[in-house]
């Protein structure tokens, strides 16, 4: 391409006359990429909704060369999928939304949005489908960036959220769910949004998360709701779906979370459990759900606020495991219990296969001067 010819292809595109877009339009087609590319900018600057739809016709036509990286700006097809989903034939909307989930074209969300709530049934079901598409390929982004960059997702997080904040409030009447787990997926606890359908428990929203959480396996709905764990100001809802939860999938992510070394602020904050459902003695699917993890499901249970009966029976289970690192380690925390309840119940385990977890008990009871100490000597 000329100079020439560049400047005159600029030249037509800002012409009001109609012709100029029939020979912009014909240009797209050309042979030479520079020209098709010069015709398609110039046409796209004109901003006219009629323009983008042809533009996005065009894009149709031979996705493999507009759509390849660099071609034309993600914003720019964007731009031109919200104007076809808007357009009021309604001829390319399947495509648009297609195309909109294909390039993850978030910008497209407030249109999404709008028609969410459509009288043509087979619209809202493709926006609705649009929608959850939009809201995973997001959360996805997110996880697939270093951890030092997620920060940088923050104000488009926030947006996002605000998008469905008319929706998550009109629930009670549009009881379109995917509304509410794209809410999930994307929404920090701390979100303005997100707060105010936990903060009100009987709203039909607060009602569809909690079923939501409760049973949901998306690792961003465990990451929400283990969000809470360190919240000392947790909403109720929150906590009672953390203690009634049992799932292996929640109950070892749960452990990962407490780790174990908790600091004293997370420890504190887990002070204001008095029950955890699965975390009983009696329940004979314990050993599996703590498997491996059993020094830092120790730390729990010496930051929960547990009944005696409950902790006595725990601290014996982890006594009795296999693993030797359980063993030494409920010795080890057996130091923030007493009572001559527990005490007998140590004494029984003071001679100990494992000479590390023997003698911690014999020094622990030693100390606290309890008799017959003495003549269960460790090994």
């Amino acid at each position: 391409m000329t100079e020439f010819q560049d400047k005159t292809i600029k030249f037509i595109g800002k012409s009001e006359n109609p012709a100029a877009v029939e020979i912009l339009e014909r240009l797209l087609a050309h042979h030479d990429t520079d020209f098709r590319t010069l015709a398609f900018n110039a046409l796209y600057l004109k901003k006219t909704p009629e323009l983008y739809v042809l533009l996005f016709k065009q894009f149709l036509k031979d996705e493999e060369y507009w759509g390849k990286p660099g071609t034309v700006p993600s914003d720019r097809v964007a731009r031109l999928a919200d104007a076809a989903l808007r357009d009021v034939s309604g001829q390319y909307r399947q495509s648009a939304a297609e195309i909109t989930m294909k390039y993850k074209l978030h910008e497209v969300l407030p249109t999404v949005i709008l028609y969410l709530e459509s009288q043509d049934q087979k619209l809202v079901e493709l926006m609705r489908k649009t929608l959850l598409d939009l809201a995973e390929s997001f959360y996805d982004d997110i996880m697939n960036a270093p951890p030092d960059e997620r920060r940088n997702f923050d104000r488009k997080r926030e947006w996002f959220v605000l998008q469905l904040d008319g929706p998550v409030k009109r629930y009670s009447v549009s009881a379109i769910d995917e509304v509410l787990q794209s809410l999930l997926i994307i929404a920090k606890k701390d979100f303005d949004t997100m707060k105010l359908v936990a903060a009100d428990h009987r709203s039909a929203a607060a009602k569809k998360i909690r079923e939501l959480l409760e049973t949901g396996t998306h690792r961003s709905y465990l990451r929400l709701l283990l969000g809470y764990l360190d919240d000392i100001d947790s909403p109720a809802i929150m906590d009672e779906i953390v203690a009634g939860r049992s799932d292996a999938l929640f109950v070892r992510k749960l452990l990962e979370v407490v780790g174990r070394d908790p600091c004293p602020e997370f420890r504190a904050a887990l002070k204001r459990f008095t029950n955890l459902v699965w975390f009983d003695a009696n329940n004979p699917e314990l050993p599996e759900l703590v498997e491996g993890l059993e020094p830092n499901a120790i730390q729990l249970l010496q930051s929960l606020s547990l009944p005696k009966e409950r902790v006595i029976p725990l601290y014996r289970f982890f006594l009795e495991r296999p693993s030797v690192e359980s063993r030494r380690a409920a010795a080890e925390s057996a130091r923030w219990i007493i009572g001559e309840d527990i005490n007998r119940m140590l004494l029984k385990f003071v001679d100990n296969s494992d000479s590390q977890t023997a003698a911690i008990l014999f020094k622990l009871l030693k100390s606290r001067g309890f008799s017959g100490v003495d003549e269960v000597m460790p090994k």
